[in-house]
């Protein structure tokens, strides 16, 4: 997991590392990405370990957390629809995406995209 988080710190450049510990976090728990969630198509069982499902949390959040789904873990957390619209912006998700396991194919594929476009920017940047 030691290059997924160096790309994370990439994608999130504004976060304090040297005072807060963070942890990387399954949007959607990797505990669900299993035959047992009937939710889920099956060509995603093993898909739960990918970029496009990891994001940076503090410690403690990520621990409070847990394995809740993602839409259910949002509205515990922000309590208006102004909040979690701005924390899906923030971490490259389409905030009209509702974050169902239905709609995990539609939020694979534009998050993908978000990230690609922001590493590009940083890693490739045009020249002036």
């Amino acid at each position: 997991m030691t290059e997924s988080f160096l790309i994370l710190q990439i994608l999130y450049p504004n976060l304090n590392y040297k005072t807060t510990t963070f942890h990387i976090d399954h949007i959607y728990p990797k505990s669900k990405f299993n035959e047992k969630n009937k939710k889920l198509d099956k060509d995603f069982y093993k898909w739960g370990n990918y970029l496009y499902n990891l994001q940076l949390l503090e410690g403690a959040e990520n621990g409070a957390k847990k394995d809740k789904d993602p839409e259910v873990w949002l509205k515990e957390e922000y309590k208006d629809e102004r909040a979690i619209e701005e924390y899906k912006k923030r971490n490259y998700i389409d905030p009209n995406l509702k974050l169902e396991w239905e709609n995990i194919k539609e939020f694979r594929e534009t998050r993908e995209e978000a990230i690609i476009t922001k590493l590009k920017e940083v890693l490739l940047p045009k020249s002036s």
